[in-house]
């Protein structure tokens, strides 16, 4: 494992959580400082070409300062600290301008969920979808291992199963999966009064939150004694580290008191992140394609598609209108197949 993104992903996690319990999902001074030493950190990692593109999403990161950036930033390091060295010629430029992209995107979901919750919107829905995210990341990690309640690492040579980690992890998709749709549940049917569903799906989420850390942290002391497996099983417990964190951050925001304020100030300020992660996102694909002619002396590559697609969904974020939560959540998925086909 190589202590630098570690480390840089550790500062990115605690940086997300500060700005949580201010509700206003606005950058927080101490999450800023904590993004910034995150980045900070990635600088000597900048001598392997491959490890730019998850620097520059914590550098991303660092300049947005809101949870969901840094989210991301601490899983695109923590990948870098567990998967194996890529040998790469050039600096990938492409891979950059999207992971810079996937900041400002996530920046512009943050401060767009912020004002929404100003205006009312329920603070069970962002729990909701963390749960979901965390159940997504769970049920695809190791091939669909969990599914079978087991959790096993991998190589080319040999197969491990980590006792107990199935056991636990398959505890945490069910009782996330639990909480989140009895949650959701309670918000899609306000008429009909339900405090006690409300209430015993939030403590599920948050068991499921706490049983998620401790799987997480399960798998990585076991997977210490066989380094030479991390790098197979790195991708998916990064996404698991992602969900794991997102939802403890929506946690906060259920547990927390209900915060009213004028939002439109914020919708502003998150189109206009909406619009850089727009024009980032165009660049990557720019970038994909002179990359691509360079290299392999056609535009007809996953790569330029890949980054195509997600240009495709960027021009259709510009615009604050109906659904843009989720035309953004569809451009984050496409920017982060951009950053794995890397």
């Amino acid at each position: 494992m190589n202590p630098l993104p570690a480390t840089a992903a550790l500062l990115a996690l605690a940086a997300a959580f500060v700005g949580v319990p201010r509700r206003a999902m606005a950058p927080s001074p101490v999450g800023r400082v904590l993004a910034v030493l995150a980045a900070l950190v990635t600088v000597p990692t900048l001598e392997e070409a491959a490890a730019w593109p998850a620097a520059a999403l914590v550098t991303g990161a660092a300049v947005f300062a809101t949870p969901l950036p840094c989210l991301f930033g601490a899983a695109a390091a923590a990948l870098s600290a567990l998967a194996a060295p890529v040998p790469v010629s050039h600096v990938p430029f492409a891979p950059i301008l999207a992971a810079l992209s996937l900041a400002a995107i996530t920046a512009s979901v943050d401060t767009e969920t912020g004002a929404r919750l100003r205006s009312g919107l329920d603070s069970g829905w962002p729990s909701v979808i963390g749960g979901l995210g965390l159940c997504l990341a769970l049920a695809l990690s190791g091939d669909g291992q969990v599914l079978g309640w087991r959790v096993a690492l991998r190589s080319s040579e040999k197969l491990v199963t980590l006792p107990g980690a199935g056991l636990v992890a398959g505890l945490t998709l069910l009782v996330t999966l639990a909480g989140s749709l009895g949650l959701a549940a309670h918000l899609l049917t306000p008429a009909v009064p339900s405090g006690l569903v409300r209430r015993f799906a939030g403590r599920l989420l948050v068991l499921g939150g706490g049983l998620a850390i401790l799987s997480a942290g399960y798998v990585l002391y076991r997977g210490a004694s066989f380094p030479e497996m991390l790098p197979a099983a790195a991708p998916g417990w990064a996404a698991v580290l992602l969900g794991t964190g997102a939802l403890v951050a929506s946690l906060a925001i259920l547990i927390g008191d209900p915060v009213r304020a004028e939002p439109q100030p914020w919708l502003g300020r998150a189109s206009l992140e909406a619009r850089i992660g727009a024009g980032l996102a165009v660049a990557a694909a720019a970038a994909a394609g002179v990359e691509s002619w360079l290299g392999a002396a056609t535009y007809a590559t996953p790569a330029t598609a890949a980054a195509a697609s997600a240009a495709l969904l960027a021009l259709a974020v510009v615009e604050a209108t109906k659904w843009s939560l989720l035309r953004k959540g569809l451009l984050i998925v496409a920017l982060v197949f951009v950053l794995i086909g890397a």
